[in-house]
């Protein structure tokens, strides 16, 4: 513990000046409907007064967000002391399903922010929930545990601890912003969306399902072939949630968007085996990489439930994009509502239009798998 206290010391330090926000936009050779869409965004961020803009400091200055964190791991205390970092968030509430954060957390009470981090074990999490506008479900246990098995495995683990900790919300918390990172997030962000549906709380705008991970490593791939900032990179992601279906989109990548044949089948094939290559990856830290994307998708939902404007993220949602798929990753737009709203597809390239073509299915299987076993579980109840 002793390594892992001076590991957040260091943490502090090098994210205390992190960006808030991750704006998304695509490449310029956009089809007439999506240039319309980008002239809408474009034309209204001009027309921001002053006094908009000092408002919208003002929000981001406001401690107002209140954040619950349920899960098991490290991941969860990476990410705790990164929100930590942000006066948008008012409180922070980890709920440790592993009982193993405790000492830890002792030493994260010494960073001075004005965040708090609270400390509640699963029995507690009534407590927790209490007045959450955000709570992120995140994986019962460190990611690296089981990054090594296939998203049906990895989803027999989780299901009945998903649809524990998605009934404990609803009781607590129902109106509160779902972000699901527990894997595989394709099928899990399904489950979550049908237990809400069936007990009549069910609003799709605010159930989120987090890609932020193999958006991180995208465009750290991209940043070492181009020998670019990593912060200056933005590769849009569709598809899926999970290694195998998440698509991305290297055609509407910016600033660079032109790639050989070459270089876009290294970064697929290396994508695709990014989970078992953050495996053996731990000089890195699988689960810093993770803990910070979540972090970021969490600042941005808290930016958008503030009320700040143009808050554009990429993530998995409940989705009519394409008829033929009922959960889809996309760009959106956040409000204070949650989803505000949807950008859909852009014109892409055929091998990307292929890739998500032989994505569909995968996807589909995921979500089929997530209401059959939320649908079985109900009939269970209702027999007993």
């Amino acid at each position: 513990m002793i390594a892992l206290s001076r590991l957040f010391l260091d943490l502090s330090r090098r994210y205390r000046h992190h960006p808030i926000f991750l704006h998304r936009k695509f490449s310029k050779n956009l089809p007439t409907d999506y240039r319309k869409v980008q002239r809408i965004k474009e034309k209204s961020a001009k027309k921001l007064t002053r006094k908009e803009k000092d408002k919208n400091m003002q929000k981001d200055n406001e401690a107002n967000i209140r954040v619950c964190i349920i899960g098991g791991g490290v991941t969860p205390l990476y990410t705790a002391i990164l929100l930590k970092q942000y006066k948008i968030i008012k409180s922070i509430r980890l709920v440790d399903t592993r009982d193993s954060s405790l000492e830890a957390l002792t030493d994260l009470s010494q960073l001075e922010t004005s965040p708090r981090i609270d400390y509640f074990r699963e029995k507690d999490i009534k407590q927790a929930l209490r007045e959450a506008n955000i709570v992120a479900l995140m994986d019962e246990t460190d990611v690296t545990a089981v990054s090594n098995t296939i998203a049906q495995e990895q989803f027999k683990l989780s299901a009945n601890y998903v649809r524990q900790m998605t009934d404990r919300i609803l009781c607590f918390c129902p109106d509160a912003l779902v972000a699901v990172f527990a894997r595989p997030v394709t099928a899990t962000l399904a489950m979550v969306s049908e237990i809400f549906r069936c007990s009549g709380w069910w609003n799709p705008d605010r159930i989120v399902g987090s890609i932020a991970t193999y958006s991180g490593r995208i465009e750290k791939m991209v940043a070492a072939i181009l020998d670019l900032e990593r912060a200056s990179l933005s590769v849009p992601l569709t598809g899926g949630a999970d290694a195998q279906t998440v698509v991305p989109l290297l055609s509407r990548a910016l600033p660079f968007n032109q790639f050989t044949n070459t270089q876009r089948k290294t970064l697929l094939q290396s994508l695709r085996a990014s989970d078992e290559e953050a495996k053996t990856a731990f000089d890195e830290g699988p689960s810093l990489s993770s803990g910070t994307a979540a972090a970021k998708l969490i600042i941005n939902l808290a930016a958008g439930l503030s009320g700040c404007n143009h808050v554009i993220i990429c993530a998995y949602v409940r989705s009519d994009v394409l008829p033929v798929c009922r959960f889809f990753t996309s760009e959106l737009e956040l409000g204070p509502e949650g989803i505000k709203r949807n950008f859909g597809l852009p014109k892409i390239s055929a091998a990307e239009l292929l890739m998500i073509e032989q994505a569909i299915p995968l996807i589909n299987e995921h979500v089929d798998m997530a209401v059959t076993a939320v649908q079985m579980e109900r009939t269970r109840t209702r027999t007993r």
